[in-house]
């Protein structure tokens, strides 16, 4: 299915396409839309997307608004190369496998890829800001590479991942239970142990 203009609505959608949504497994967003809507193709609203494996975005797509995608748990693929900003549970339990995110100021927010247990890798060019929980309950999740520096890691960003190491270069603050019931085993840190000690605040609960 190809959208375009009014048809980003999900009235008008729904209106023309009907109970055929819920056989599509690809979706391929055309023309200069710049955002997906809050909600959108969320899977808890009527008219869901039980079989959407793939969405291909427009190049003028860059901002992906609160629980755009959420609990679309067939949803595999999306190209978030050009996205700019990632609103909050956008891909909540979906079923994403990689990410990748070419902007050097990306904002993702809350919960934004919470609970997307078939995640394995994201790779990213720059952070501006990271929300609480972004990454929690990733289990998949083995490999995250960020360009730029990540200045702060909030609380339980990427608790119960698979991440194994990461690199705190610049980091001033983590969050409590950050990498809580992950599986990080090494980091590698730049700074003084002093500063490591205040910076560094909670990475799990203390067993």
């Amino acid at each position: 299915v190809r959208l375009v203009g009014s048809e980003m609505c999900i009235r008008d959608r729904r209106n023309k396409y009907g109970s055929q949504l819920n056989d599509v497994k690809t979706i391929e967003i055309q023309g200069e839309i710049t955002q997906i809507g809050e909600f959108n193709f969320n899977n808890g609203r009527a008219g869901a997307y039980d079989n959407l494996e793939t969405v291909k975005l427009s190049p003028s797509v860059t901002k992906i608004a609160a629980s755009a995608f959420g609990e679309v748990a067939t949803l595999k693929n999306i190209n978030l190369n050009n996205v700019k900003e990632i609103g909050t549970a956008a891909f909540w339990k979906t079923g994403v496998e990689n990410i990748t995110l070419d902007d050097a100021g990306t904002i993702i927010a809350d919960n934004a890829f919470s609970e997307c247990t078939s995640l394995t890798s994201v790779t990213v060019k720059g952070i501006k800001s990271l929300g609480m929980n972004a990454f929690d309950g990733c289990t998949s999740l083995i490999t995250f590479n960020c360009e730029g520096n990540i200045e702060n890691i909030p609380m339980k960003c990427f608790q119960k991942t698979a991440i194994k190491a990461f690199d705190f270069k610049n980091v001033s603050s983590v969050g409590r239970n950050a990498f809580n019931k992950s599986n990080l085993k090494s980091a590698c840190y730049t700074g003084t142990k002093e500063q490591w000690d205040l910076s560094l605040i909670h990475i799990s609960e203390p067993t």
